[in-house]
């Protein structure tokens, strides 16, 4: 086992933050400063011509994000710096790790958790003030001395499992997705057209500028309006306001945002393109969500938050496409949550009226709401189902009123009154008796482990959620830290049951994973709680039934009989909901 730090050169506006692993290090701007190793019998740092590059061969390698350093060594391969004949062995990450086992993932934030010890990481910002060889040298060697350091000491904690999910994770983005490019430039054009026209309408510079906003309206004499965001609130001043130019300025100025921000996306998917396949390479965060473990984007584009329609209906999604005679299957875990939550709770009456197929939504309507139809309530009355999705989504993890009333118009297209949501928060909460006890619960056991280093609260899988330094004073609220070493958080009960219901369904999504995997149908992307597949087009059909059974087996964990998943696939010719 060898650690690895590469030290290279950034900017401000060239970084692996904004540009991400690969079109990084495609960047003419792409140089590597240093080269460190460590092991318990050498410490070496030098400058690429200067390092003995054999030393990486055959070897083990762990680096604190493995994902850029294999990278920017795969770069220097490809430019010659480095012979073609180095070829490592396996790469190991020990931010990855220190995710995994809810410690920071930044080195500096790992090192100070486990050792109490500050890394100086100013150096970064002080590598264009001149000739800093030494600096450079000394402060890379360390990275990797720490790096080796904290493998060493937790690597034994990482399951396989989840090693393995790591891999296929950084091997998925890697190998990337098709984009249908003529469609992506059209876009491209179109959108530049949207901002150029907004700017035009809009008598202020800059146009991003509040106060130019309110300097504008000031001298022209037109009322200031409380805000220039998209919300109710601003859309009523505007209609109160409708015959004043300020509130055209404010649609103006949305328009201009929306496409700016659509045109951002577009422009990212395009300029990952790989020259070498003509597929756009990402970036998906293994364990990017602290405590639940969900993946996470990260590098400058976030397939995870992909809007339906953008600036004048760009389909972001539909830009995704399959290989030329291929076709995308995609399969999700419909309400995934909603019915961990149940199960969890033990609420196994609730789940075995979901066993013949009925609609989840139509149970809960029955508990809930008093429906008694025999006629399914998707014909008979709609707009109720729509309320018991609604409560069934939202008010498992104990939210209020005042946020239901956001939560029914986002999840079910609900306009409600506060006090209407308030009704229907309580109904909730005294038809569903065991989620409230589950919230009592976990709350207890939090308060029992109060000045404990941790509270630990186990998964049906075996992996354990830790929340650092708990405190609970008499009656009082509860926090924690949620990463060793970070900000102190206000911990409600319903917190600690949406993280435990989110983290199960992240380990049966990376259970489902390792198996279609296994079964020769590794995912192209994952989106949440489903998992999407490029199949040769004759086989979709087929391959999206076997992937379904695959997705729709039990998991290997206790009661795991009395949870019925629901896997919904789909065959498609490009990426969508």
């Amino acid at each position: 086992m060898i650690a690895l730090d590469f030290e290279t050169f950034y900017t401000g506006t060239y970084s692996v933050k904004k540009l991400g692993n690969r079109l990084y290090c495609r960047d003419p701007r792409y140089q590597i400063l240093m080269v460190a190793v460590h092991s318990p019998t050498l410490t070496l740092a030098r400058i690429p011509r200067d390092f003995d590059w054999a030393l990486l061969h055959n070897e083990e390698i762990v680096a604190h994000n493995a994902a850029f350093d294999r990278a920017v060594f795969e770069r220097a391969v490809e430019l010659g710096i480095c012979p073609p004949d180095i070829k490592p062995d396996t790469w190991h990450d020990s931010a990855a790790l220190c995710a995994y086992l809810g410690l920071p993932r930044d080195l500096a934030g790992a090192v100070k958790a486990l050792w109490g010890i500050d890394v100086d990481k100013s150096l970064r910002t002080r590598m264009d003030q001149g000739d800093l060889f030494d600096d450079v040298a000394s402060y890379a060697a360390s990275d990797a001395e720490w790096a080796w350091r904290i493998w060493d000491m937790l690597s034994s904690k990482w399951p396989e499992s989840e090693r393995q999910l790591l891999a296929f994770t950084d091997a998925m983005g890697d190998r990337g997705v098709a984009i249908d490019r003529l469609k992506a430039q059209t876009a491209h054009v179109e959108l530049r057209g949207i901002i150029a026209s907004s700017e035009a309408l809009l008598p202020f510079r800059p146009v991003a500028s509040s106060k130019a906003f309110k300097a504008a309206c000031e001298t022209e004499g037109e009322p200031v309006p409380p805000s220039t965001a998209v919300s109710p609130a601003v859309d009523a001043w505007c209609s109160k306001h409708q015959k004043r130019k300020s509130p055209l300025w404010v649609r103006y100025l949305q328009q201009w945002r929306k496409a700016n921000r659509t045109l951002k996306v577009v422009e990212a998917m395009l300029n990952r393109i790989s020259p070498d396949t003509g597929r756009m390479q990402y970036q998906l965060k293994y364990f990017g969500a602290v405590q639940t473990g969900r993946w996470s984007g990260g590098g400058g584009l976030n397939l995870q938050n992909l809007n339906r329609t953008g600036a004048n209906g760009v389909d972001l999604r539909g830009l995704i496409v399959p290989e030329p005679g291929h076709l995308f299957v995609i399969a999700d875990y419909a309400q995934i949550e909603a019915r961990v939550l149940h199960w969890l709770a033990g609420d196994y009456e609730f789940l075995d009226a979901l066993r013949d197929g009925t609609d989840m939504y139509e149970v809960a309507a029955r508990r809930m709401l008093g429906y008694d139809h025999p006629d399914p309530i998707k014909t008979r009355n709609p707009g109720l189902r729509q309320l018991a999705k609604a409560m069934t989504l939202g008010l498992g993890f104990g939210m209020g009123a005042r946020q239901f009333v956001t939560a029914a118009k986002t999840l079910a297209g609900l306009d409600l009154e506060e006090g209407v949501c308030q009704q229907h928060v309580r109904t909730y909460r005294v038809r569903n008796p065991l989620i409230t006890a589950l919230w009592g619960r976990l709350a207890a056991a939090f308060r029992k482990r109060s000045g404990k280093p941790y509270y630990g609260l186990r998964l049906p899988s075996g992996r354990l959620l830790r929340y650092w330094r708990p405190e609970a004073a008499f009656d009082g609220p509860l926090t924690a830290e949620q990463v060793k070493g970070g900000p102190r958080m206000l911990i409600h009960p319903g917190l600690l049951a949406e993280n435990l219901v989110q983290a199960t369904a992240r380990d049966l999504l990376g259970l489902a994973w390792l198996r279609c995997a296994k079964a020769g149908y590794p995912p192209v992307m994952s989106i949440h709680d489903e998992l999407v597949f490029e199949v040769p087009a004759k086989e979709a059909e087929l391959a999206k039934d076997h992937i379904t059974g695959l997705m729709s087996e039990r998991p290997p964990w206790d009661y795991a009989d009395r949870l019925p998943v629901l896997v919904e696939s789909t065959v498609a010719e490009r990426y969508g909901k």
